[in-house]
Order: C-alpha cells, then sequence, then structure tokens
C-alpha cells in the first residue's frame, strides 16, 4: 500500500509534537553522510539519518562491496 506525504505527516507530526512536550524542546536534524570514490569523486555510498534530542537514527546505509 502507497501511502502519502500527508499521512505520512500524521505520524511524524504526532510523534514530533509528542517528544517535544516529553523533553521540553526538539531539535532535530537532518544527516547526510557519503563515501565517494577517491578518483573521481562521485558518491558510492553513504548513510542517511537524523539527529534529534542527543540520539542518531540511521534511515538508510549502502556501502558497496569493492
Amino acid at each position: 500500500m502507497h501511502r502519502t506525504a500527508t499521512e505520512s505527516a500524521v505520524i511524524t507530526d504526532g510523534l514530533r509534537a509528542y517528544n517535544e512536550a516529553q523533553a521540553g524542546s526538539w531539535d532535530g536534524r537532518p544527516l547526510a553522510i557519503f563515501a565517494r570514490d577517491p578518483e573521481t569523486q562521485k558518491v558510492v555510498g553513504g548513510l542517511l539519518g537524523r539527529t534529534s534530542l542527543g540520539l542518531l537514527t540511521v534511515e538508510r546505509f549502502f556501502l558497496p562491496s569493492s
């Protein structure tokens, strides 16, 4: 089943509001770390996630085998 951005926002925004009420603040930030080919500087992998309230959430991680 495909979800819409509006449907996803209900969950994300609700969780953010709950966490902010419990912690007293919200400091969430997106995070991207890229692994690059040293010769071409082309992105070959990396990590996507976010930081919030002193925690790191890894959403996606990929590194090629070579």
